[in-house]
């Protein structure tokens, strides 16, 4: 079992290294194949070859990630509990013709993706990460790139304007003065054009990096705001916490269990949960309903009563009650981080997946895993949404309403959602990780 030191270790690894969605998954993809699992091919599955007792992966779409262990002894009754988390977080994205040169400033196109609020990235340093599209032998092939103190998003200084108002138009991400980045000075108008409608391509070259054969680009400018551990209490602060400290515990959870006797064990990072899930990469895809019939299939099992028996295990952050706006939330079913134990999402409307069966049958396996380990997992909580404010949803609705499968959304407090620089604890955290092998380990069978 990884112990609290070691998962506040890997944690800051992980978050200061995923940069990007790609950079989450390929970082992901290392520590799974470091701990012995093996790669399938999500573009041959008639080739996949499943094996009872063993540990495997598939990368879908560069974006999404799904990791299973399957049981020691498979039969028509085996069932599947699997965590989906989400591999993006709110960013800006660099538009296809990629900048341009006013004001004596060169700057990026950008646009928003993903529910942000312009002035949270304002004065943050940087980088530019993403994807470089190369074409070699003959095909495309994708390949990562991250250029860091890259740009600055300024504000408005308060002589000029006591309360601004910032959106997509007068937030400019600054990358250089005219001067110091231009084209040759004898370039043609075109030339001169083509050089700052490829300007990231221009900062990849400077950074040593080759171009050749690049046919396309996907940009990501992403907050460098280090991730740090306070000095007296173990409470975070990060870009991206939202979702990926809720990845990280089902990772390692995933990692740290060992295979079951009857059933299957996933954690999924699926991609554009920020923007709805309803494409190619998200958790409203085909590919997960289609991967769970390879499943079941596997070990001969109809697969409607295969995912009716089965558990998905939504997780994503929750609001916590903050000290200087405490009125905006419901504070009988809110509270501060740091008291540890998941948190159980409720809604009424259906806004997230969790329905009373569901609650009952995780409070079981945690009763059942507190009698059994030396370090309980010692609460719960449960969280739902002021009434004068709707909340935000989750992936957990769209997954139960695509997969049959009975659904339970949970995650960790945070402060800040979808600023450059996020705030929740190590702790709740570290119990997200707790909670992943209490389930996996002691769900019952209803």
């Amino acid at each position: 079992m990884t112990s609290f030191a070691e998962f506040k270790t890997g944690i800051v690894k992980f978050l200061t290294s995923s940069v990007t969605p790609q950079h989450a998954v390929q970082y992901v993809r290392e520590l799974y194949l470091e701990a012995g699992a093996i790669e399938l091919d999500h573009s041959t599955p008639s080739e996949w070859d499943i094996k009872m007792d063993s540990f495997y992966f598939v990368k879908h779409m560069e974006t999404s990630l799904y990791a299973f262990k399957t049981p020691k002894n498979g039969s028509p009754n085996s069932r599947l509990i699997a965590q989906f988390s989400h591999s993006d977080s709110p960013n800006l994205r660099v538009k296809p013709v990629q900048a341009s040169a006013s004001n004596g400033y060169n700057t990026l196109n950008v646009d928003k993706y993903g529910g942000i609020l312009w002035s949270r990235f304002l004065d943050t340093v940087m980088g530019c990460a993403g994807t470089l599209y190369r074409v070699v032998d003959g095909k495309v092939v994708p390949e990562l790139f991250k250029i860091e103190d890259a740009a600055i998003l300024p504000s408005l200084a308060i002589h000029l304007e006591r309360k601004p108002e910032y959106d997509g138009m007068n937030c400019i991400p600054i990358v250089s003065t005219e001067a110091a980045l231009k084209p040759a000075e004898d370039a043609t108008d075109d030339e001169k054009k083509e050089y700052l409608n490829g300007l990231v391509l221009e900062l990849l070259k400077k950074e040593g990096i080759d171009t050749e054969n690049v046919v396309e680009i996907d940009a990501h400018l992403y907050s460098q705001a280090p991730t740090k551990v306070l000095r007296f209490d173990d409470i975070i602060t990060s870009p991206r916490l939202d979702d990926l400290c809720c990845a990280y515990g089902g990772i390692i959870g995933l990692i740290d269990t060992e295979n079951s006797e009857r059933d299957f064990h996933m954690m999924a990072m699926c991609d554009h949960e920020e923007i709805g899930n309803r494409t190619l990469q998200g958790a409203f895809s085909r590919f997960v309903p289609m991967l769970f019939e390879v499943l079941s299939t596997s070990v001969g099992a109809n697969t409607m009563q295969f995912c009716g028996s089965s558990l998905l295990l939504s997780a994503d952050v929750s609001h916590a009650i903050h000290p200087g706006f405490a009125s905006k939330s419901d504070s009988k079913n809110c509270q501060a981080f740091g008291k540890g134990g998941p948190v159980i999402k409720r809604s009424f409307n259906m806004r997230n997946g969790t329905t009373p069966m569901t609650i009952a049958l995780v409070k079981h396996a945690v009763d059942v895993y507190n009698e059994t380990v030396e370090d309980k997992l010692d609460n719960m909580h449960t969280y739902m949404a002021s009434n004068a404010s709707p909340g935000g949803s989750t992936m957990g609705p769209f997954l139960g309403g695509l997969t049959g499968v009975p659904t339970i959304d949970y995650g960790v407090y945070l402060l800040s959602m979808h600023s450059s620089n996020e705030t929740g604890h190590v702790r709740d955290m570290y119990d997200l990780y707790k909670f992943y092998q209490a389930v996996v380990r002691f769900l019952p069978r209803n």
